[in-house]
């Protein structure tokens, strides 16, 4: 008997769309030169297709494992150059394959990480990379150029259950953090959590405040003149602080921080009732910013399309940032805690945000993600 819980009816017509262990799939042949993949057919629609469709092995011609290797070797940071040279395969080969596994990455994690109820802690971060050169070695002038240059990856981090997220690349603006924080107070469904963190990057605290604030429109006076526009301020229970280091010789002297939002009692209120933070910080992001595996310098041409594709700041970036949603983004990678509770090295049992099925509230809609990977 096939199991065919993993996969679901992807006719986005179908009543049974994305429901995966519906009981509705039946397996009616077979596809491939060895007759090695399953055709699944639908009881509810009647609609029929490979079990490969939806994910970024769907059509490919390469063999299984040469198509994992290349995979693999973007994700831990090489180059389309040199995986192509290591994988013996085109460059134009794993740049395809490269944009298709990380548009699949992109909807598995707004999948999986459609609504992060138990979130009460988070941590937003840069990373600095660039895309064929650096910034100050572009040229204006230059069309290949416009997509060339510095590139950052704002990242949202969960630091209690070690959790990507929300991840925005682009260059390094106010337009990026207002939507990578929108992006969190989206998935976190409004709520407002119980503390967060930054560096003094300017472009926070508004980021924050047009996020989660509250609109206060200003009574009219009755006197000649415009009217005050509306503004907002800050909500009860909205807790935001910065960190400040001092740094002589590239080394770390002083640590400062700084209550933005909320007072100094509520910070330290939410810093208790935190099984991670004990003292306002952005370490965690931090360190998994500085383990994401980064790439040595874009090669030429390829790599540029390659990066348009994944609109990512680095080749492999987004695949590594899924595969910490798929494997629960636990502490040690290799342990046994990726999914459901985490025993960590405290002692401490980390509430995790992912059961053993899923998100604990997953989403209430089909997604076009396909089948498990």
């Amino acid at each position: 008997m096939d199991d065919l819980s993993r996969f679901c009816c992807l006719n986005s017509r179908c009543p049974d769309f994305g429901l995966r262990g519906a009981g509705n799939l039946t397996v009616t042949g077979r596809l491939g030169k060895s007759r090695q993949y399953r055709l699944l057919y639908c009881r509810t629609c009647r609609d029929r297709f490979s079990e490969r469709k939806g994910t970024p092995l769907y059509r490919a011609h390469l063999p299984e494992d040469k198509l994992t290797s290349i995979l693999e070797h973007v994700t831990e940071g090489c180059g389309v150059l040199k995986t192509a040279r290591l994988v013996k395969v085109h460059p134009d080969t794993v740049s395809r394959y490269s944009r298709a596994a990380g548009e699949h990455a992109r909807a598995a994690h707004d999948e999986l990480v459609a609504h992060s109820p138990e979130t009460r802690e988070i941590q937003i971060d840069e990373a600095w990379s660039f895309v064929a050169k650096k910034e100050k070695n572009c040229d204006e002038g230059e069309p290949e150029d416009r997509f060339r240059g510095d590139c950052w990856d704002h990242v949202a981090f969960d630091p209690e259950h070690r959790l990507v997220v929300s991840v925005v690349p682009g260059e390094r603006t106010a337009e990026s953090v207002q939507e990578l924080v929108g992006d969190v107070k989206e998935r976190l469904g409004g709520r407002i959590p119980g503390l967060i963190t930054t560096d003094e990057y300017s472009a926070s605290e508004g980021a924050i405040l047009e996020a989660f604030g509250t609109e206060v429109v200003p009574p009219r006076t009755g006197k000649p003149g415009r009217p005050r526009s509306p503004y907002k301020v800050a909500p009860e229970g909205l807790n935001y602080a910065t960190v400040h280091k001092t740094r002589t010789k590239g080394r770390v002297v002083d640590v400062a921080t700084r209550v933005i939002f909320g007072t100094a009692a509520t910070v330290q209120a939410a810093l208790a009732d935190s099984v991670a933070s004990r003292t306002v910080n952005t370490a965690f992001v931090e360190r998994h910013n500085g383990t994401d595996p980064q790439p040595e310098r874009a090669e030429g041409a390829e790599d540029v399309l390659l990066l348009e594709g994944l609109v990512d700041s680095s080749g492999g970036n987004l695949l590594q940032q899924v595969q910490l949603q798929l494997l629960l983004a636990g502490e040690d990678p290799e342990g046994e805690g990726r999914r459901g509770s985490n025993t960590g090295h405290d002692g401490e049992v980390d509430r995790s945000c992912v059961d053993a099925s899923g998100v604990d509230q997953a989403t209430s809609y089909p997604t076009c993600v396909g089948h498990d990977l």
